[in-house]
């Protein structure tokens, strides 16, 4: 059976302290029933490098997990052929990595306490959508055929 071409299914990574991991998942044989294959690809990268090469030179879409690693884990990726900003806003400060557990991470003075957001007071609050009418049970007699039959042998007696 010949190799079939790899299909990149996403690059993922974490904070383990003093390194990063990243894993590359792989499918082989992408799209067969019964016949897809899974590999895990780990590669751990030390906080003091965290340098690793580009592999959009071997699978172009890798370049978009690579991105997300630079911009969340602060991963530097070598030969990356974009490496603007993908989900990052191009004002958000330099050195902060979102993912990251240690001191680049995001500090406590960006995180808003949503409890102790208050709500406006300068303005009502947003009007409820008015709920939908429902029919009760009352337990009235209705006009379907068994109500009917049940009138009718109650009159016999």
């Amino acid at each position: 059976m010949e190799l079939d071409y790899p299909h990149l299914s996403v690059i993922s990574g974490s904070d383990l302290g003093d390194s990063i991991l990243l894993l590359y998942h792989l499918t082989i044989y992408y799209g067969r029933v019964k016949g897809e294959y899974t590999v895990t690809f780990s590669v751990l990268i030390p906080k003091d490098d965290l340098t690793i090469p580009t592999i959009s030179d071997l699978i172009p879409g890798a370049v978009f997990s690579e991105r997300e690693k630079q911009e969340f884990l602060g991963v530097r990726v070598s030969g990356i052929p974009d490496d603007r900003r993908l989900f990052l806003p191009e004002d958000f400060p330099e050195g902060i990595y979102p993912w990251r557990k240690d001191g680049t991470g995001i500090p406590d003075s960006m995180v808003k306490d949503l409890w102790a957001m208050k709500r406006p007071t300068d303005r009502p609050a947003p009007p409820l959508p008015e709920a939908p009418a429902c029919e009760v049970d009352t337990g009235e007699a209705t006009n379907s055929p068994r109500d009917q039959d049940s009138r009718k042998e109650g009159s016999q007696s």
